[in-house]
């Protein structure tokens, strides 16, 4: 506790130690694994901290990019092509860059497409995660699940996922 104390001293911060400034968040879906991941990718690049993907040191976005130069397109876990996922955080990383002029691509990149999801909300999406999700990220009807089982009538980014899925909706 007194280090706590301490180091929120000297951090100018008081109240709990972290301030509130991390959360969890449960994952309901593929989609919002992809979101999440790409949103944590992408974070480097839209800090400034670093210019590409690649050149973000300790970075699962980089360690990715090297696995697939060094290994190929192995399996790796993931629940989808580890290439396609590439491809998707290089074209949102050029899209939400805030030094880069980003230019939405016209062709949607294939993960986009097999998991139905809209490409105008992705962009949005990866850029906006904390302020659109709060304890759960997932599809519509996985968020509803969720509220049913708590009994509540609806969780906080529901909103948020009925415009990402909005072609799987129509």
């Amino acid at each position: 506790m007194r280090l706590a104390r301490r180091a929120g001293a000297v951090d100018g911060c008081t109240g709990r130690f972290w301030e509130g400034r991390f959360k969890s968040q449960a994952l309901l879906g593929e989609a919002a694994l992809l979101v999440v991941m790409a949103y944590v990718d992408l974070n480097p690049t839209r800090a400034g901290l670093a210019a590409s993907i690649g050149e973000a040191a300790f970075n699962s976005g980089q360690q990715r990019l090297l696995a697939v130069a060094i290994h190929g397109d192995e399996d790796t876990g993931l629940p989808f092509n580890l290439q396609d996922y590439l491809d998707l955080l290089v074209t949102s990383g050029r899209a939400v860059h805030p030094r880069r002029r980003g230019v939405i691509p016209t062709a949607t990149p294939n993960l986009l497409a097999a998991l139905d999801l809209d490409i105008t909300d992705w962009f949005t999406t990866v850029c906006e995660l904390p302020a659109r999700f709060h304890l759960f990220v997932g599809a519509p009807h996985q968020l509803g699940v969720v509220a049913a089982r708590n009994g509540w009538r609806r969780v906080r980014g529901h909103a948020a996922e009925r415009r990402l899925y909005a072609r799987a909706n129509e």
